[in-house]
């Protein structure tokens, strides 16, 4: 598989934040999405990133799903692909 290297020019400080828990429990009762997405947008705000996408993905295990598959999971790294983002932000 060949693996475009992105050029970030506008997009160096450009963010997509990215927030998800493996199981349908961890959505209920682990370290909310909210309290995730809370922690990307404070990150972003101190750093003086745009965040200009937040993705969620509640339920998917990383160990059982790669990113590339996961529905969002493709969308971020097709941006990547697209030089859109200059920073990845996870909690």
């Amino acid at each position: 598989m060949a693996v475009r290297k992105p050029t970030l020019g506008k997009a160096a400080n450009v963010a997509w934040g990215y927030v998800r828990v493996s199981t349908s429990t961890q959505v209920k009762a682990g370290v909310s999405l909210e309290a995730q997405q809370a922690a990307i947008v404070a990150h972003c705000a101190a750093r003086g990133l745009t965040l200009a996408n937040l993705i969620v993905e509640p339920g998917v295990s990383a160990a059982k799903v790669p990113l590339r598959d996961r529905p969002e999971g493709a969308k971020l790294i097709a941006a990547i692909e697209r030089g859109e983002v200059g920073v990845i932000v996870v909690a």
